[in-house]
């Protein structure tokens, strides 16, 4: 048990590294690319790597079963640190769109890598508390980034320095990932299912089938407040970028006040869905409360955000724990799809 409380410790540190050089890209991401194409553009490069990514899970799992989760962990660290970099050095259009779809990619599969670490050492009547305890530690660096975004790009819109500052980042945490090798490269047989059998067990479990719709949706509510808020409120409402990293850090702490209480209340008192349908409803109404805004106001922005982000906490402590009670670490096909449908890169 104190060696599995080492490994949990260990796996929350990198989680918060790796997370906090990839929320530091979160809100200007968008603004950055919309400096190479069009907003329309942007939007479909953020689609074209989701289907990119989507194409590679099909055979994912063959690759997690060949050369393991801990090899593959090592691989994508190295690809991500060279695609931040590229980032931060390339002035070419077609260049920056590249590497901004592989880091994408990258990150997508490295929050598979997490859930495989941690699965393993879980206890399903702990995993209420183990996992929101997980997505706390990446919340608290997503409540970091906006302040130290905002500082980081300045008033010259440096955005190619988050970028720099995100490949150091990626290096520690892969420098950690070596020398903890023995910690995290455990043994494990998985699983092997094709993307086929998998949605057929979803559809085929009706609970499974609720936290995967509940995942899609949550993941389009990120989609669409982290690609289009950010630039509405920059480019139509005139707010600074020193203004957006105060009323970023207030969003954001719903995520870090809220889900492991809902996690504790869900092992112990009330079901998960219960807090789930919550969560969305309250998502609902602060979406229409977000395209009917037009205040300048950065208490009323920060108020609604701080709204839409209760729903969003709830919704995903609730999905994460619910999902991680129905699956172990050999169901890698389950877990690689149900990861598809959620992201780290978004709040």
């Amino acid at each position: 048990m104190v060696r599995n409380n080492k490994r949990f410790q260990l796996i929350y540190i990198l989680f918060f590294i790796v997370v906090i050089g990839d929320a530091l890209t979160g809100y200007i991401q968008s603004s950055y690319l919309n400096q190479y194409v069009s907003l329309p553009t942007v939007g479909l490069i953020f689609s074209v790597a989701s289907l990119i990514a989507l194409l590679i899970a099909l055979f994912y799992q063959r690759l997690i079963v060949k050369f393991n989760n801990y090899n593959l962990t090592i691989l994508l660290f190295l690809i991500a640190t060279l695609a931040n970099f590229w980032l931060y050095t390339s002035h070419s259009g077609p260049l920056v769109i590249t590497a901004f779809i592989i880091r994408y990619i990258c990150f997508i599969f490295i929050a598979t890598s997490f859930d495989l670490f941690l699965e393993r050492i879980s206890t399903d009547c702990q995993t209420g508390s183990i996992r929101t305890i997980f997505m706390t530690w990446g919340n608290l660096a997503w409540l970091a980034s906006p302040l130290l975004m905002s500082w980081i790009v300045g008033v010259n819109n440096n955005y190619q320095a988050i970028y720099l500052t995100g490949s150091i980042l990626l290096l520690v945490a892969l420098a950690l990932t070596i020398y903890k090798r023995r910690e995290l490269n455990q043994p494990t047989v998985y699983q092997e299912h094709s993307l086929v059998k998998s949605l057929k067990l979803i559809w085929q479990k009706r609970d499974l089938r609720l936290i995967w719709r509940s995942a899609i949706l949550l993941n389009f509510f990120y989609f669409i407040v982290s690609i289009y808020v950010p630039i509405h409120l920059y480019q139509t409402v005139g707010l600074s970028w020193s203004n957006l990293g105060i009323i970023f850090t207030i969003m954001l702490l719903p995520f870090v006040l809220f889900e492991i209480p809902a996690g504790i209340i869900a092992d112990k008192y009330l079901g998960e869905k219960e807090m789930l349908m919550t969560g969305h409803f309250i998502m609902a109404l602060a979406m229409v409360l977000i395209f009917f805004t037009t205040t300048d106001n950065l208490l009323a922005w920060g108020a609604l955000l701080f709204f839409s982000r209760i729903g969003a906490a709830l919704a995903e402590a609730m999905q994460e724990t619910y999902f991680y009670k129905q699956v172990s670490v050999k169901d890698v096909g389950l877990i690689n799809l149900f990861r598809r449908s959620t992201s780290i890169d978004t709040k």
